[in-house]
């Protein structure tokens, strides 16, 4: 399974929840091309929120099973953030540093955009997203594991959570993870 395989397959089971961000007042430093003004806002907050977690989840997991589950994880929200911001596309050389550096560069981006009206840093969010996904594909490898095994597992997991292979809010909230 590839990249796009996985993104098309993963966004299926995407919850996109009324935008909120549609009411922020107009900021003179911002025009309408904001993102703060385009439901994209809300999924993009969503993915950097999420990945925020997942990692935070995967430094806590145990064993082999956990690990390619949580990255699996991370890898959804990913998902929504390329097809967002496109990250996956870009072939960039970047600085190894920590996750916690690239999620606090994520998070600042969208903290600035969204409550100071800056313009979205979008470089700086493609290169915490390829660095977080590089990253995730070498401590895959340290355990001689490859990322499309976390991409298959983590549409597995979903195919059970959501059998008709869409979000579904109940199920999101009820689920069976002994099943999963």
């Amino acid at each position: 399974m590839n990249w796009n395989e996985y993104k098309a397959l993963a966004l299926r089971t995407e919850s996109v929840p009324y935008n909120n961000f549609e009411k922020v007042p107009y900021h003179p430093i911002t025009d309408v091309s904001s993102l703060a003004v385009n439901k994209n806002a809300t999924r993009l907050l969503h993915a950097v929120m999420g990945i925020c977690t997942e990692l935070a989840e995967l430094e806590d997991g145990q064993g082999n099973v956990n690990f390619v589950e949580e990255v699996g994880d991370v890898l959804w929200y990913l998902a929504i953030a390329d097809d967002v911001i496109n990250w996956h596309k870009y072939h960039r050389t970047y600085e190894f540093k920590s996750n916690l550096f690239w999620l606090g560069e994520l998070n600042d981006a969208m903290k600035r955009h969204l409550f100071y009206g800056t313009e979205l840093n979008i470089d700086k969010m493609i290169d915490a997203c390829i660095a977080i996904y590089r990253g995730l594909v070498v401590a895959l490898s340290n355990k001689t594991l490859v990322i499309e095994k976390a991409m298959e597992a983590n549409i597995r997991k979903l195919e059970k959570r959501y059998p008709d292979k869409y979000f579904d809010a109940k199920a999101a909230v009820h689920r069976d993870t002994d099943r999963e």
